[in-house]
């Protein structure tokens, strides 16, 4: 059996997330976080524009993966809206077991990936998934188009999200801000505006 370094690298960035906020609340919340900071270097899932903005397919069957063997807790609320509300933890018997895959990964020479990570995953933990949503599909459309003006990026957001008026989304301007610390150069040359 061969060993796969975006699988591992993909465990050990849902560990490191769930490990650094204490836990995830909602499923759109989960996926952009983990859309941001796989921007930081990590390349270990492949993402597409998707209703509520940027999603993994791969990240999501990643996660049930660890839920069906334990490693994560998944707990299930109801809302007034009748719809549910996922959250996201580390059972307390893989806690160990994701500080010992962190430290792996820190034995590999990602010991600077591990702490940019675990500082962004902190930061925006503290965001709704509505922002979330709003900030991660801005830096997706810049990803895909740099040549885009900000203004340019904005309204298209808009178009994209019209359930969200535009002063929102010009909110969400936040994360080019935010992101300028935690993005690799060549990423953050493409991506962030001046």
């Amino acid at each position: 059996m061969s060993f796969d370094i975006s699988r591992f690298k993909r465990i050990a960035l849902i560990a490191l997330a769930l490990q650094s906020t204490g836990g995830i609340v909602g499923r759109t919340k989960f996926q952009k976080i983990m859309y941001l900071a796989n921007l930081c270097g990590w390349n270990a899932a492949e993402f597409r524009y998707d209703n509520f903005g940027p999603y993994s397919e791969t990240l999501a069957r990643e996660l049930e993966g660890m839920r069906k063997n334990g490693w994560v807790e998944e707990k299930v609320e109801g809302t007034r809206r009748d719809r549910q509300l996922y959250t996201y933890a580390l059972s307390r018997p893989y806690r160990q077991r994701a500080i010992s895959t962190i430290g792996k990964l820190d034995e590999m020479g990602e010991g600077k990936l591990i702490h940019k990570t675990e500082g962004l995953t902190k930061v925006l933990n503290k965001f709704d998934s509505d922002n979330l949503e709003i900030m991660a599909t801005l830096i997706f459309l810049r990803s895909k188009n740099p040549s885009l003006s900000i203004e340019e990026t904005i309204k298209l957001a808009h178009q994209l999200k019209p359930r969200f008026d535009e002063a929102q989304i010009k909110d969400g301007r936040k994360i080019f801000n935010i992101m300028k610390d935690f993005l690799p150069p060549r990423e953050a040359a493409k991506i962030l505006v001046a």
